[in-house]
């Protein structure tokens, strides 16, 4: 998990979620030789003791990602707390639901 030091500096943490697949623009079977090297992938990241799983629609998987980033990231950023600091304090909850919210519309619009 990224975390905001006290002297503003953004520590990457051991925290780390990797959802893999085969980008496609339609929704179709991966080939056996896609399917082969995506498993040899996901296969050496949990070997090596990384959270790591496919998923049938990358694309998907990437947009959930990117509104992660786009909202809750991007909130943490600017207060310089991190999701528990601000989930757990009920003022500051309060705007970042808000926030997160106008955040989520505005992605969701310019998607389409």
């Amino acid at each position: 998990m990224t975390n905001i030091q006290a002297n503003g500096e953004v520590s990457h943490g051991t925290f780390e979620r990797v959802r893999a697949g085969i980008y496609k623009e339609t929704n179709i079977p991966n080939t056996p030789e896609e399917q082969q090297a995506l498993d040899g992938f996901v296969n050496m990241l949990t070997e090596s003791n990384s959270d790591a799983v496919e998923i049938p629609n990358v694309a998907a998987g990437k947009y959930v990602k990117n509104l992660w980033n786009a909202s809750f990231g991007m909130l943490s950023a600017l207060t310089r707390l991190t999701p528990l600091q601000w989930l757990q304090d009920d003022s500051s909850f309060k705007y970042a639901e808000e926030t997160i919210s106008e955040m989520m519309n505005e992605l969701l619009q310019t998607s389409v």
